[in-house]
């Protein structure tokens, strides 16, 4: 009885506590930026918008060159050790960002504050499969997704009350240094007794690498993820200077575009239960990625302010509402499972990461000529490519009960 004693042990409960503070401290760090980045690339003289995409994509980039790493190391050196290792970079870099004076600086500072992001996005699976029974694992992906979309909105949000970069960046550092300490003193390696019928044996790092690159599913899933985070994400973090671009005040700005986060935060928590009971979910991210295409493309153009809020509320909702459900689809492929959850895990994201990084920020802004429409637009398409690959999503619906 492994599994009904862990399923109702209360540990569980405050990891995924830590999961999701973790995660929020580096992306808050990141998200104030949608707010002081231009006005700091302007006080040292730079008004080109792609270096303003390129800070913002600068913590992706740890994603993009060490997720696999992280998630080898995790399989086979253990979460706690490795998860300190990497928010100790981080918080170094979030502290020091407080006195960067040149580009430069500033872009390394963003870079390495993206590691610990990195670590726990990475091994986000492992994390959830090590603690939680699989009939909640889909559950508390959920909650930790959600907390990301969250730490977004209380980035942009918290940012504008400041009245300059230089105290917003210290309450990010304090911010950091506080979950350190949690991690340090709360965060566990694993259960005392495992969770089902899990295989503890920490498997060879070429094991990891073999298994994970050979899985046609895992290939096909993070394929699929790649096209629809980039479409998404983009949304969430240029939407603000999007929308300022357009003539809108700073404040009316952040409150529009945390309208979009705060509803793709309750999304997380809604739509991957209800994906899970439909029938067919395929056809469910068909139309979903067809109504976000057009969504992405268009909804923050829309003239009236009543319904631009309406449609981007549902568009965060739906879109980063799915995320939750691709995220952890690899935990039910047979050949990954929780075994193999962190090396998979670090390969989904390291293509993902290196996909969102190289698409804005050297593809469609550039494209755009640094035009928000266009360039929405150009994201939009990248989502209508997601649709066609939705029927060869490894993702089954409820089976009907034959009465």
């Amino acid at each position: 009885m492994q599994i009904e004693h862990n399923s109702r042990s209360g540990y569980k409960w405050v990891m995924l506590v830590l999961m999701c503070l973790g995660i929020m401290a580096p992306q808050y760090s990141q998200f104030m930026m949608t707010h002081w980045g231009t006005p700091w690339l302007q006080e040292i003289g730079i008004t080109d918008k792609s270096k303003f995409v390129n800070l913002m994509n600068a913590p992706l980039i740890p994603g993009a060159l060490l997720s696999l790493v992280s998630g080898v190391l995790v399989d086979r050196f253990g979460l706690k050790r490795i998860l300190m290792i990497a928010y100790s970079v981080a918080v170094a870099a979030i502290v020091a960002r407080r006195w960067a004076t040149t580009y430069e600086l500033m872009f390394i500072c963003m870079l390495l504050s993206g590691v610990a992001a990195t670590f726990f996005n990475a091994n986000q699976m492992k994390i959830v499969g090590r603690w939680f029974p699989e009939r909640q694992s889909v559950m508390a992906l959920g909650i930790f997704v959600a907390f990301c979309n969250g730490s977004m909105a209380i980035g942009l949000g918290i940012s504008t009350l400041f009245a300059n970069y230089r105290d917003c960046f210290i309450s990010a550092a304090i911010f950091a240094i506080l979950m350190w300490v949690a991690w340090l003193v709360l965060g566990k390696e694993k259960p005392s007794v495992p969770v089902g019928d899990v295989d503890e044996k920490t498997p060879p790092i070429l094991e990891c690498l073999k298994v994970t690159v050979k899985s046609k599913s895992l290939w096909i899933i993070t394929i699929g993820m790649m096209l629809f985070q980039s479409s998404a994400l983009t949304l969430s973090q240029y939407l603000m200077d999007a929308l300022k671009d357009s003539g809108y005040e700073t404040g009316l700005a952040a409150t529009v575009t945390n309208v979009f986060t705060v509803s793709a935060m309750v999304g997380c928590l809604i739509m991957p239960r209800l994906i899970r009971r439909a029938a067919r979910p395929k056809l469910i991210f068909a139309i979903i990625g067809v109504l976000s295409a057009a969504g992405v493309a268009f909804a923050w153009q829309i003239p009236a302010l009543p319904l631009k809020i309406a449609a981007l509320a549902a568009l965060g909702f739906v879109t980063l509402g799915c995320t939750p459900v691709l995220t952890s689809a690899p935990m039910s492929l047979p050949e990954i499972g929780p075994k193999y959850a962190g090396t998979a895990g670090g390969f989904m994201a390291t293509l993902m990461l290196a996909f969102n990084v190289v698409i804005p920020g050297f593809v469609t802004m550039p494209l755009a000529r640094n035009d928000y429409r266009i360039f929405y637009m150009l994201e939009g398409c990248i989502m209508l490519i997601f649709v066609f690959m939705t029927p060869f999503l490894p993702i089954k619906g409820k089976a009907k009960k034959v009465s």
